[in-house]
């Protein structure tokens, strides 16, 4: 086996020649049940080709994937490292294969959908059921993406439209469409004693405890403008976009947080959590579809369509 440190263009090489997607599921099923006879078995393969696949690849890599002992193998530290992008590598596969056999046939048509939460739960919650509902010939893929790596996923090809907020650049021929203007506040459990209070001011928050928003989001910002003005605040070291966790958090720490209102619309309708009445002078922040029509399919297009029929008006500028 190779001792000496590789260059990754030179692994990539080898992985290009001599990886193959069998010697990646071999290899997971060794990872997943610590031995080469059971993975062979579940495989239906000899189990010399289970010891082959494994040896082939820690080749390939110049370095072990597994730790032998006396009951089977286990991952290496880096091995367990190397595991985890096997699996993207063979779950992306399914995919793909899903998609094509999408495409082979002649009664479906596939749209391929990724939102940032706020997209998610401002737009295709309410719109999606009934979309399909219309269209029962057109399948509905839909994941949920980072909205600070927008410019990569347009680049990948992935989705045939995204649903996030407004980008300061775009790729050609990439184009954005507003469907609805977002705004942040504040939001506290249900029993928080600042809920029902009308008018908040800024003295009303002193000694109160926070959770901090993650990094990249505009929630940040606001956070930070409103959080050095206030007197004595505690914080919540618990950073986090997902809903479930920050409404229990609020909830055990009675604690507030500054969000999306699109975000939770849900929780707010369901009393899980309420809005505080203090101004947060939050931009309007245009949530659309991002959409590139010189390789819409069909399905694409009539979502596009429908969306934009029911895209919501701009609202008027905030007084100063």
């Amino acid at each position: 086996m190779v001792k000496n440190p590789l260059p990754p263009e030179h692994i990539l090489r080898r992985l290009l020649q001599k990886g193959r997607l069998r010697q990646f599921q071999m290899v997971l099923a060794v990872a997943d049940l610590g031995n080469s006879h059971d993975a062979a078995r579940t495989l239906a393969v000899s189990q010399p080709a289970i010891t082959k696949a494994v040896q082939e690849l820690e080749e390939v890599l110049g370095l072990a994937v597994f730790e032998r002992h006396a009951r089977g193998m286990r991952p290496t530290p880096m091995g367990r490292e190397i595991v985890l992008f096997l699996r993207r590598i063979v779950a992306t596969t399914g995919q793909f294969a899903e998609t094509v056999a999408t495409h082979h046939s002649t009664e479906s048509l596939v749209v391929r959908i990724g939102a940032v939460a706020a997209g998610l739960n401002g737009v295709l919650a309410h719109h999606l059921p009934i979309f399909a509902e219309a269209h029962p010939q057109i399948r509905i893929r839909v994941d949920e993406i980072d909205g600070r790596q927008i410019n990569t996923i347009l680049a990948d090809g992935e989705f045939d439209v995204i649903i996030c907020r407004r980008q300061p650049t775009l790729p050609r021929p990439w184009d954005f469409t507003p469907l609805f203007w977002d705004e942040h506040a504040i939001i506290a459990a249900p029993d928080h004693p600042l809920v029902g209070r009308r008018g908040l001011r800024l003295d009303d928050l002193e000694g109160c405890i926070w959770m901090t928003p993650t990094t990249g989001v505009l929630a940040l910002g606001l956070f930070e403008d409103l959080v050095v003005r206030c007197r004595n605040p505690g914080f919540c070291q618990i950073a986090t976009r997902a809903p479930v966790i920050i409404r229990e958090t609020l909830r055990q720490r009675r604690a507030l947080a500054i969000v999306p209102l699109s975000t939770f619309q849900a929780e707010l309708a369901a009393g899980t959590v309420a809005r505080l009445d203090f101004p947060l002078n939050s931009p309007n922040a245009p949530v659309g579809l991002i959409a590139c029509h010189e390789a819409m399919g069909a399905a694409a297009l009539a979502l596009v369509e429908y969306l934009r029929g029911h895209a919501a008006p701009e609202p008027a500028p905030q007084s100063p």
